[in-house]
């Protein structure tokens, strides 16, 4: 079976097999690299109702598998939906083509120029989902090893006095 180069098959990213596996990365190095104060606030949050608890830890433990799922899918999909519509505007060369060859020249002028336009935009988009990749990645892996201090029966501190703490330090 002929593939495409561009634009239909030369991304990496709009592989799913890709980007579940750098999910599946995330996934891992959050799993293993968690603590107990991740642990403890995925089965029993501090300071909820047991009641409370019943509805909520399925709700967390969900969403530790969720999170990279939804990783995997925003990457996938944004990067194929950009692919998917440059090959719809070359489909239309062909399609009007079809139907009279000067309109299919016609077309082709339009189509190209509108693919190239398209072909910047989504190098765009693969630069902002990359990053968001990486951010949302970084959040994952920085709360499993965040430090939560509960001082459940020491009063809160003003505003003031985390002022003072700051600017002494």
């Amino acid at each position: 079976m002929a593939r495409p180069l561009a634009p239909g098959g030369a991304n990496v990213t709009g592989n799913i097999a890709i980007t579940m596996s750098l999910a599946l990365i995330t996934f891992i190095i959050t799993l293993f690299s968690a603590n107990k104060n991740y642990w403890r606030h995925i089965f029993a949050m501090p300071g909820v109702p047991p009641w409370v608890l019943v509805l909520l830890t399925p709700i967390e433990i969900l969403g530790v598998f969720l999170r990279p799922f939804v990783l995997m899918i925003r990457l996938f999909a944004n990067i194929m939906a950009g692919h998917i519509i440059a090959l719809s505007f070359f489909s239309l060369i062909f399609i009007f083509g079809a139907m009279n060859m000067w309109i299919g020249y016609g077309t082709s002028i339009v189509s190209i120029l509108f693919t190239v336009f398209m072909t910047l935009l989504e190098l765009l988009v693969a630069f902002l989902q990359a990053y968001v990749f990486t951010l949302l990645s970084a959040i994952y892996f920085g709360t499993a090893v965040e430090e939560h201090n509960h001082h459940e029966h020491e009063p809160h501190a003003s505003v003031n006095e985390h002022i003072e703490e700051v600017a002494v330090v």
